[in-house]
């Protein structure tokens, strides 16, 4: 099997190409995995009495969104984190 799977994978990229149903699937994927917004990240750390740490959440959240943005979150420089986790999901969804 190891031995084909350069077969396998130029197969499997002309179906992605020449398919309808393929790329309907990868579509699919990438707006029920991701999203049309990407993904948000909610913080609810707790401060030492137990209670939420309110202002160390909004913190982290707030850095996350600055990360997020173009040419912060990947190496390129190029994309959004939002367009580099559609691409995650469409490879994820490849195998």
């Amino acid at each position: 099997m190891k031995s084909q799977l350069p077969v396998l994978r130029v197969r499997a990229r002309e179906v992605e190409q020449n398919s309808n149903l393929a790329r309907s699937f990868l579509s699919l994927c990438e707006t029920h995995i991701v999203g049309p917004v990407g993904f948000t990240l909610q913080v609810q750390g707790r401060n030492n009495r137990g209670e939420l740490d309110t202002n160390g959440n909004k913190k982290v959240e707030s850095e996350f969104k600055r990360w997020c943005k173009r040419g912060v979150c990947e190496i390129s420089g190029v994309f959004l984190f939002l367009c580099a986790a559609c691409s995650g999901a469409h490879y994820r969804a490849r195998w």
